[in-house]
C-alpha cells in the first residue's frame, strides 16, 4: 500500500533569537546518500539507517536527487519497516534539490528513507539527504 503526502513547503522560524555567551563553531551535519542502479518500475530502495518517528516529528531534507531517464517519476519519503507501508511525495524531471518531506500523517514507528520508481522504465541515480 502506498500513501501519497503533499510536499512540505512551509518554513518555521523561531520567534526567539539565539543568545551566544561565547564564540562557538557550528559544524553542519554531513549529508547521507542513497544511490540506485537499474531500479525497476515500482521497485523501492531504502536507506541503511532506521529512524524512529514519534508524533510526526521528522523532516527529510532532500539536498539533491538526480535520476535518469528523467522522463520517469520518483516517489521519495518514508518506509515503515514493520508494516511495509510507504508514505511518499512524487517528483518529476530527473533533477530536484532543496525539497522537504515531513512526517505529517505518518504513524509512530521505525522508518527508513525510501525512493520508489514511479515510472514504467528502470532508473539509475543518487540522492543526498538529511533527516532531522
Amino acid at each position: 500500500r502506498t500513501l501519497t503526502l503533499f510536499p512540505y513547503t512551509t518554513l518555521f522560524r523561531s520567534p526567539y533569537e539565539p543568545v551566544a555567551t561565547e564564540e562557538t563553531n557550528i559544524v553542519p551535519k554531513s549529508s547521507l546518500s542513497l544511490s540506485f542502479t537499474s531500479l525497476g518500475s515500482g521497485s523501492r530502495k531504502t536507506s541503511s539507517e532506521t529512524y524512529y518517528i514519534s508524533g510526526e516529528d521528522a523532516v527529510l531534507t532532500i539536498n539533491s536527487c538526480t535520476w535518469s531517464p528523467s522522463s520517469q517519476d520518483v516517489k521519495i519519503g518514508w518506509y515503515n519497516v514493520d508494516t511495509r507501508v510507504t508514505y511518499t511525495v512524487t517528483y518529476e524531471g530527473g533533477d530536484i534539490n532543496s525539497k522537504r518531506v515531513n512526517s505529517s500523517g505518518v504513524p509512530d514507528g521505525d522508518y527508513k528513507v525510501c525512493i520508489v520508481n514511479g515510472g514504467s522504465k528502470s532508473i539509475t541515480g543518487a540522492m543526498q539527504y538529511e533527516v532531522k
